[in-house]
């Protein structure tokens, strides 16, 4: 226990140095030029480096709770069209940002919403497909396919499935991907790498949703 948690403090001590150091960096070199838009360009890498400094403390957080037994879940009504329209609004720009296409292969059942909790769920979703375009180059494609079908009674199943035209991952981290702070290659520390905490509590989420 002690070495896990003595490897955890290096590796998230080092992860959010990086941004740190840019956010202190930027800010000193802010304050002594009088050049909008140069100070405009170190403001918009302090809001970079905030938001990804910000993220990896949201994932150690969301982690320690769903370790504890405390994560919970709000099941309510999500209709498909507020999904897409989610997936559109945050998940449209960064693809397009990398002239990546973002394809939707949808059959929903009817009208039928299911009962789940929509931040939750969101956070799943984000963390599957913001890697899907984070590790695919340019001119590749992202595919989202939803299939609904109906099971015993009012019980309806979701068959998700996010795949891409990127570099894919090695048979041998594919062993160790849902364990917490597993990265591959991670030697290369920078702002496209996050906490290496995505997957494990996406595996939670989805756990915790009696899901697979």
């Amino acid at each position: 226990a002690n070495m896990a948690k003595s490897d955890f403090l290096s590796r998230m001590s080092h992860d959010m140095r990086t941004p740190l150091n840019g956010i202190i960096g930027m800010n000193y070199l802010a304050q002594k030029i009088d050049n909008p838009s140069q100070t405009r360009d170190y403001l918009e890498k302090i809001d970079v480096s905030s938001k990804f400094l910000l993220g990896l403390i949201n994932d150690v957080l969301d982690m320690a709770k769903a370790e504890s037994g405390k994560m919970e879940m709000h099941p309510e009504p999500y209709d498909i069209r507020q999904f897409i329209a989610y997936v559109e609004a945050v998940i449209k720009p960064l693809c397009k940002e990398k002239g990546i296409k973002l394809v939707f292969d949808l059959q929903p059942i009817g009208n039928r919403k299911p009962l789940l909790d929509p931040l939750r769920f969101n956070q799943v979703c984000f963390n599957l497909l913001s890697n899907a375009v984070k590790y695919t180059p340019y001119g590749g494609t992202v595919t989202l396919r939803i299939h609904d079908k109906m099971i015993v009674g009012t019980r309806l199943l979701t068959e998700m499935e996010i795949s891409d035209t990127g570099i894919g991952m090695s048979e041998e981290f594919q062993k160790s991907m849902f364990e917490p702070f597993t990265q591959e290659n991670r030697d290369d520390i920078s702002l496209t790498r996050g906490s290496g905490l995505g997957l494990a509590i996406v595996k939670k989420v989805v756990d915790l949703m009696q899901g697979t």
